[in-house]
C-alpha cells in the first residue's frame, strides 16, 4: 500500500473511531442524566445485590438522636441539608462513575472503584458529619447501598451518634485473622445501609492500617461490597498517620475544609502527604455562610491544575 492510501486508510480509521467515541460520550451523559434525574425524583437508583445480614445484626437507627443532632433524616430531605446533600451526592457518584456501570456482584474480579474515603486537616471541621449523613442520604433517600465504617479508631463516633451499642467492628477485624466482615457487619432496619463500626480491640492504629491484613481486608471488602458505596470515616490528616495508610487503598478522597478557619499552611501540608499516594481528591466547604438568595445552588465546583474539587456549604460540626 502506497503513502497516499495508507493516508487515506488513517483517515478513515480516524473519522470511525471519532464516530464511536462521541456515540460512547453520547451514552454516558445519557446515563448520568438518567442516574441524576433519579435522584432528583427521589426514586432508589438501584437496589442492593446483597442478601440481608441475620436479625441479629439489624440495627434500628435512632433518629430522633439525628435529628437531634442536626443530622439528615428521611423526613428532613427538603432542607437545607437535604440538598446541599444532594448535590454533594451527584458529584461523587458522577466522578466513581456509578452512574455509567452496571452493577457489579462480588463474582467480577476487576477492581471496584466504588471506595471514598472523608478525612480532614485536623479535627472539629466535620469529617464525620458528612460520612455519616452521605451514608443516611444515600441509604434512606435513594436506596443506594451504602457501606459506612468507622476507621478512626482514635476518636470514633459513628456508632453513639447512630445511638448504637459498642460492638465488634474494624479494630477487632484488623486484629483478629479469623474474623471475616460478614461475621460481624450491621445493616439498618430499613435502608441498604450497611455499618463496621470502630470495633472494641484496643491496639495501635498506624500499626493496624500498615500492616498486610489491612490490605487484605480492603480487598476483601471491595470484593463482598461491591455493589455498595464505601465511605470510610479517616481521622484528620495532619492529627494521625492513619488517614496516609488508608488513603493507598481508596478511589476517591473527600477532603473537609472548615470556611474561615483552616488555615492554608496547614491545608497546603495536609494536600501533599495526600497527593503522594491518592491524586482524586475533592474538598467540601463545611460551615460555608450563603444567603438566602444563593443557598438554592447547594454546591458549586472549583478547579485547580492538578485536582478537581467539589465544595459544599453545611453548617454543622463532627
Amino acid at each position: 500500500m502506497g503513502l497516499v492510501e495508507r493516508i487515506a486508510s488513517a483517515g478513515g480509521k480516524s473519522k470511525q473511531t471519532d464516530k464511536d467515541e462521541a456515540r460512547t460520550e453520547e451514552a454516558r451523559a445519557e446515563a448520568i442524566e438518567e442516574g441524576v434525574r433519579a435522584l432528583e425524583d427521589g426514586f432508589p437508583t438501584a437496589p442492593s445485590l446483597r442478601s440481608a445480614v441475620p436479625d441479629d445484626r439489624r440495627v434500628r437507627i435512632d433518629f430522633n438522636r439525628l435529628r437531634e443532632g442536626g443530622n439528615f433524616t428521611p423526613l428532613r430531605r427538603r432542607t437545607r441539608l437535604g440538598m446541599e446533600l444532594r448535590a454533594l451526592k451527584r458529584r461523587l457518584l458522577n466522578r466513581i462513575g456509578f452512574f455509567e456501570a452496571p452493577r457489579i456482584g462480588k463474582s467480577n474480579a476487576r477492581r471496584v472503584e466504588r471506595i471514598a474515603l472523608v478525612t480532614s486537616t485536623r479535627p472539629g471541621e466535620g469529617k464525620t458529619f458528612l460520612s455519616l449523613n452521605l451514608a443516611l442520604s444515600l441509604a434512606f433517600e435513594d436506596n443506594t447501598p451504602v457501606f459506612l465504617i468507622d476507621a478512626d479508631l482514635n476518636r470514633p463516633k459513628i456508632a453513639d451518634q447512630l445511638g448504637l451499642a459498642p460492638v465488634l467492628g474494624l479494630s477487632d477485624l484488623l486484629t483478629d485473622e479469623n474474623l471475616k466482615v460478614s461475621d460481624i457487619v450491621l445493616q439498618a432496619e430499613g435502608a441498604p445501609l450497611f455499618l463496621l463500626p470502630a470495633g472494641l480491640a484496643s491496639a495501635d492504629p498506624p500499626e493496624l492500617f500498615g500492616s498486610e491484613r489491612a490490605i487484605e481486608l480492603f480487598q476483601q471488602i471491595r470484593r463482598e461490597f461491591g455493589d455498595c458505596i464505601i465511605v470510610l470515616d479517616a481521622p484528620p490528616v495532619l492529627a494521625a498517620t492513619e488517614a496516609m495508610l488508608i488513603a493507598r487503598e481508596v478511589d476517591e478522597v473527600l477532603f473537609v475544609v472548615q470556611a474561615n478557619e483552616t488555615r492554608a499552611p496547614m491545608l497546603e501540608t495536609a494536600l501533599e502527604e495526600l497527593a503522594d499516594v491518592r491524586e482524586r481528591i475533592s474538598f467540601v466547604l463545611n460551615f460555608c455562610a450563603i444567603n438566602k438568595s444563593a443557598s438554592h445552588y447547594g454546591a458549586y465546583y472549583e478547579y485547580s491544575p492538578t485536582q478537581h474539587s467539589d465544595a459544599v456549604g453545611s453548617d454543622r460540626d463532627a
